[in-house]
């Protein structure tokens, strides 16, 4: 997981899941779409700005695929992997980067998060022996490990 701040802000130009799927994919956030702009201006998911649709194929594209569910996560969910959860935070709707049941990502300059788990998204690799190609990739750029989550200050990130 590489963290990667949303650039856009309020409802509906905010782009905070489209920066945990970056931060996810170790991608730039010009890379992902809006996708959850397109659910609120078309909230009935209907033609072309079917948002979950078109994230599902953007996503296969790159060889993984989302897994959504409502509510909070079982207790036996949570394991050592990262996934997004969707919620409240002070300023309404809200999306962050989680490993296991600790949030270890806000890409709000905020940092504050969210109150509650209301949803999650996890993307399964199509390919998991991909992953494993790229996992040396990674260890080259400005991976952060979970075992550097306690202490990781975002800003050291900044150039």
């Amino acid at each position: 997981m590489i963290p990667i701040d949303q650039t856009t802000f309020g409802i509906p130009e905010g782009n905070c899941f489209s920066a945990c799927v970056a931060s996810l994919l170790h991608l730039p956030i010009a890379e992902v779409p809006n996708f959850c702009k397109a659910g609120f201006e078309n909230p009935d998911r209907q033609g072309p700005d079917d948002w979950p649709r078109n994230f599902i194929r953007w996503l296969q594209a790159r060889g993984f695929f989302p897994v959504f569910a409502k509510g909070t996560p079982p207790y036996e969910f949570y394991g050592d992997f990262f996934w997004i959860a969707g919620g409240t935070s002070p300023r309404g709707p809200h999306a962050v980067v989680m490993y296991g049941d600790r949030m270890v990502h806000d890409p709000h300059p905020s940092r504050v998060g969210i109150e509650e788990v209301e949803d999650w998204t996890i993307l399964v690799p199509v390919d998991p022996g991909k992953v494993l190609d790229n996992a040396e990739r990674a260890t080259r750029r400005n991976y952060i490990s979970p075992e550097q989550f306690t202490d990781f200050d975002p800003k050291s990130l900044e150039r």
